[in-house]
């Protein structure tokens, strides 16, 4: 079975990308990071990211999974930490 994890970033200046076959699915409330340059191919976000990474963490906002016989997929928003509650769906 194939599992897709589809990440989105809740800051419009930040496309989202996708993981095949993580390891590990996220779940809501998580602190989530990766090596980013192994997904996301735009040094300028790479950068980017590592940059709000030194002052800031980001949270999983797990919105919804889907499954079927041949996948699976997990629908994430990433929020910075100090936003999270505010504009996480599951805490409005």
């Amino acid at each position: 079975m194939k599992t897709i994890l589809k990440v989105e970033f809740d800051n419009a200046g930040l496309n989202g990308f996708i993981i095949e076959n993580p390891g590990h699915l996220p779940v809501h409330g998580e602190i989530f990071t990766c090596k980013w340059e192994d997904f996301i191919k735009d040094r300028a976000m790479v950068q980017q990211l590592d940059e709000i990474e030194e002052d800031e963490c980001f949270m999983v906002e797990r919105n919804f999974s889907k499954y079927s016989m041949d996948e699976s997929m997990c629908f994430i928003v990433l929020h910075l930490s100090k936003d999270f509650k505010k504009n996480s769906l599951l805490h409005k």
